[in-house]
């Protein structure tokens, strides 16, 4: 994986959008990630846009965001 040894961040993407909860961001940009946390900052999409970042597409974790919304995952997924 060639491509990726000079990025700073590793992102999911879905073929539609970046999903930046799913990266992997060098340790070195630690300070980075906080200085722009303390400036106000929380979009984290806008964050890694501003890095040197690679997609790597894939199928990403469903987003659950409610009660309702993990139900209805629950009752589609079925154990193996």
């Amino acid at each position: 994986m060639a491509w990726l040894a000079d990025a700073q961040a590793v992102v999911l993407h879905d073929g539609e959008r970046m999903h930046p909860t799913f990266c992997l961001v060098r340790t070195r940009l630690a300070g980075d990630a906080e200085a722009w946390l303390r400036a106000g900052n929380s979009a984290l999409h806008r964050w890694i846009g501003s890095l040197d970042a690679r997609m790597l597409d894939t199928d990403v974790p469903p987003n659950v965001n409610t009660p309702g919304e993990l139900a209805a995952l629950e009752s589609s997924h079925t154990p193996t």
